[in-house]
């Protein structure tokens, strides 16, 4: 028993045993680089698998950014067109209340000076008017006293000529011969004063009148012209504003529909943002999915492994007691037995 260490002094068992053991240690070396180039083997292809599903992630988050890089930027320009259209929209309307407000002050100053003017005119119309009247009233009184004085004078000579008449006739019947001399006098006399009477009312007609009233009629008449001239200008210039307000209006409803438009591209811009988020998140999923799958075959291929390695094993003891069985001890392959040493 002190020589078991030395083999020489082995038994027949015991040198089956080593060689045994030697054999199953050389298979359990060549199980293991089996397992270590399986392993390694689905180490590469799970390693090429989750390469390819990281690079695929990776692509999908860059894209991804850059969607949303986009979007931001998108998002950014339409605000800032937004408030672009905003600032010119209430630009144009403050321009619009300043015009409306300065169209309404213009109108209102000429509408007050023309009132004025006019006011002004008919007071002195008015007053030229009174003195006319009160002139002609005058002139009309005057008329009268020489009418009155005319028929007076006409009374005063168709009675001395009626008289001048009688007396003629009386001197003719009596036989006398009237003083022609003193009745052509007195005939001048009363030509004269006729004359005179008709010169005085020729004087003192209503051609003064009349020609006062001409002047008071141009007077007015370049007046109204002056006041239609001047309203002319001002509903010129009224058209004006009142064109260069509809062009503002416009340019408003113009805004309002640029603005619109961009509402509906911000809209649009939110539905493409949420299609991308439901794409991002579907993807997500799928990525998911991956990596249980990945997960699954790399644990189902680590249970083939291991039902293999388990199946080999069995394998072996089963021969090796069947071996045992058939030749009353286990005897490696390819070793001869040996006498038991003396």
């Amino acid at each position: 028993m002190a020589h078991n260490g030395n083999p020489w002094y082995w038994t027949q068992e015991q040198r089956d045993l080593a060689a045994e053991c030697a054999w199953l240690n050389d298979e359990l070396i060549k199980k293991d680089a089996d397992l270590m180039a399986l392993n390694d083997h689905f180490e590469s292809k799970i390693n090429a698998q989750k390469y390819g599903y990281e690079s695929k992630i990776r692509e999908l988050n860059q894209k991804i950014c850059d969607l949303k890089s986009s979007e931001q930027q998108n998002l950014s320009n339409l605000g800032h067109k937004c408030a672009e259209l905003t600032d010119e929209l209430l630009k144009k309307d403050s321009e619009l209340e300043a015009l409306k407000t300065e169209s309404k002050d213009q109108s209102a100053r000429i509408l007050r000076e023309s009132q004025q003017k006019l006011k002004w005119l008919y007071k002195k119309m008015a007053s030229k008017n009174t003195a006319k009247t009160h002139e002609i009233a005058k002139l009309q009184e005057k008329v009268a006293e020489v009418g009155r004085n005319y028929d007076s004078l006409m009374s005063d000579s168709s009675s001395q000529i009626s008289k001048l008449k009688e007396e003629n006739e009386i001197l003719r019947a009596s036989g006398k011969v009237g003083d022609t001399g003193q009745l052509k006098t007195d005939m001048d006399t009363y030509r004269s004063r006729l004359e005179n009477c008709l010169e005085a009312l020729q004087k003192t007609s209503m051609n003064a009148v009349v020609a006062e009233r001409d002047r008071f009629k141009a007077d007015l008449t370049k007046a109204n012209a002056v006041f239609e001239e001047k309203r002319a200008k001002f509903y010129i210039k009224l058209k004006v504003q009142e064109d260069k307000c509809k062009e503002h209006v416009m340019e408003i409803d113009q805004l309002k529909l640029d603005l619109a438009q961009s509402q509906d591209q911000k809209a649009e811009l939110e539905n493409e943002k949420k299609t991308y988020a439901l794409a991002y998140i579907k993807l997500f999923g799928k990525h998911k999915k991956l990596q249980k799958e990945a997960n699954r075959l790399r644990n189902r291929d680590n249970q083939h492994w291991k039902e293999e390695f388990m199946s080999s094993n069995d394998e072996q003891g089963s021969s090796k007691v069947k071996h045992e069985k058939d030749n009353c001890g286990p005897t490696p392959p390819k070793m001869k037995k040996e006498n038991k040493p003396k």
